[in-house]
């Protein structure tokens, strides 16, 4: 046991993006891993009618305390540690922050940690931050990042914060409940029998990992002594092709014959800045992948799902969602369309009638 019993653990929970689902799966780890442990979440006000949020009930009835306050907005300004019911008061043995983008964000955290002299502060960053070597993957805790990145720039506010602290680095999350679907990108035109855009050849990786195994590794962290001011990715060990990612979706719907791909190359469409609300490509166009041997090393964790086995589920569930009911129109598709009039724009008219 690494969370003794009667021991507080605070998670300050964002309100959606990729990280949004994290506070929810991991308040059901530790009350699983740790049945003693007494987990809240100090949630910055969000929609509840969105997961995870609809199923924070799911969570009270386990024991969890949920505080919600406008933590970003136009009324967070005069926000703290202090003014919080349900948090000020009070204190807490680990403070695990899914919340902060920039400085601001962090010293308020720290705050709150410093006041509940806090054992430790983990932060969930990103592996975005990474800048590293081309053609040199995966990459690895000591590689460089990018100092203007909004996580690394946290970081650097809690590397001087004079608490023990660790920073885990997730790349792309899948799995149960999760607000921001990556792989959706790829299943609604799998569903639809369209050809699937990708950039370049397609043999690129990509890392993606299930919700649980990110929540199984801080959970491994929390407490841990050898993770105090230290760096872990937050990944899986098994990467994925482009192509390789279509194949495995076209299993899980019984597809006999392989869905086309749509190349194109990213340089000659420098006008998809991704600020529009068009689904573009949801990966790099180059191979981005981190390992996580330091984790598996030091933490004695190991990743325990497989996307090739998730997949099913992921593929059903976007089925029973509305989303595989809608009707797509232009908006969804206007990248595809330009891809096509770039190379043959007769091809419109047979591959979307």
């Amino acid at each position: 046991m690494i969370v003794k019993s009667g021991e507080s653990v605070l998670i300050v929970q964002n309100k959606g993006g990729g990280h949004g689902s994290i506070g929810y799966q991991l308040s059901k780890t530790l009350l699983s891993q740790y049945p003693g442990a007494k987990v809240s979440i100090l949630q910055d006000k969000c929609s509840y009618s969105k997961e995870p949020f609809s199923s924070y009930n799911e969570l009270e009835s386990l024991g969890v305390s949920i505080v919600v306050s406008e933590l970003t907005g136009s009324n967070s300004g005069s926000t703290t540690f202090s003014s919080i019911e349900g948090i000020k008061g009070k204190s807490y043995d680990y403070v695990i922050d899914n919340w902060s983008k920039d400085e601001k964000n962090a010293t308020f955290v720290a705050d709150i940690a410093k006041n509940s002299a806090t054992k430790q502060l983990i932060f969930i960053s990103s592996a975005g931050m990474y800048s590293g070597i081309p053609g040199l993957q995966p990459l690895v805790e000591t590689d460089s990042v990018k100092s203007s990145n909004g996580p690394r720039k946290v970081e650097t506010v809690y590397e001087k914060a004079g608490i023990p602290f660790t920073f885990l680095r997730p790349q792309y999350i899948y799995g149960n409940k999760i607000s921001k679907r990556y792989l959706d990108f790829f299943i609604g035109r799998i569903v639809r029998k369209l050809p699937v855009p990708v950039p370049l050849s397609g043999d690129q990786l990509v890392c993606l990992t299930n919700l649980e195994d990110t929540a199984g590794l801080i959970s491994a962290a929390i407490g841990h002594p050898a993770a105090f001011n230290e760096v872990f990715n937050a990944g899986t060990d098994r990467y994925i092709s482009y192509k390789g990612l279509i194949s495995i979706i076209d299993s899980a719907l019984g597809h006999e014959t392989a869905s086309k791909i749509l190349s194109y190359d990213p340089k000659n469409f420098p006008e998809w800045d991704g600020k529009e609300d068009v689904a573009e490509f949801p990966f790099r166009k180059e191979t981005f992948i981190t390992s996580v041997n330091k984790a598996k090393d030091v933490l004695n964790w190991s990743p325990t799902r497989s996307l090739a086995k998730d997949v099913k589920g992921e593929v059903d569930e976007y089925l029973s969602s509305s989303k595989a009911k809608d009707t797509w129109s232009i908006k969804q598709l206007r990248y595809d369309f330009e891809i096509i009039a770039s190379k043959d724009p007769s091809a419109l008219l047979t591959t979307y009638p």
